[in-house]
């Protein structure tokens, strides 16, 4: 979501990438829908939509799928309230929100990222965007993953997930 616009250019021109944000992709025998946008942060980055924009993103993707049940939900922002979500809480001034001298955490993710899994039930929801959150979690059906990220430490997170035709077999979070 804070990527320059002129990332895209260069992942559009790479050889051995398949550039996928805002389209319908297949990996292996599973059609993946992919969004780098997220909603909105107090940073207002560059790829944040309203809550209603993003659904209608995500529903514009999700009726292109022929099988639903099998696919991949490749979106940037994990679901709220899913605890993939939780970061902390950010006054006006942009410090950190502390109450009895803790800092407060709450649930940032988007409603609408929820929404569209929970309609759609996919096999697989794959986030990130909260760096903090890394788990994994059911909702309904879909098994939803955010790796999270130490990016700035110079560690980068990962996921290993083994898929079936119509399940997960297994995931491992890794560390690179």
């Amino acid at each position: 979501n804070d990527d320059p616009w002129s990332c895209d250019d260069v992942i559009n021109a790479a050889k051995h990438v398949q550039a996928c944000d805002d389209q319908v992709v297949r990996v292996g025998p599973h059609e993946m829908i992919s969004c780098s946008y997220a909603n909105r942060t107090p940073w207002h980055s560059p790829r944040e939509l309203d809550e209603d924009e993003l659904y209608t993103r995500f529903k514009r993707l999700a009726e292109q799928l022929e099988d639903p049940a099998s696919a991949i939900f490749n979106l940037h922002v994990p679901p709220y309230d899913s605890g993939l979500d939780r970061a902390r809480k950010i006054n006006p001034d942009l410090t950190v929100a502390y109450e009895s001298g803790q800092p407060v955490e709450i649930p940032v993710g988007s409603h609408a990222v929820r929404q569209i899994i929970e309609e759609y039930q996919p096999l697989l929801g794959l986030h990130g965007h909260i760096h903090e959150s890394r788990g994994a979690v059911k909702i309904g059906r879909t098994l939803a993953i955010n790796s999270g990220s130490e990016y700035n430490s110079g560690r980068i997170h990962g996921v290993v997930v083994k898929l079936a035709e119509a399940e997960v077999v297994q995931h491992q979070f890794v560390i690179g």
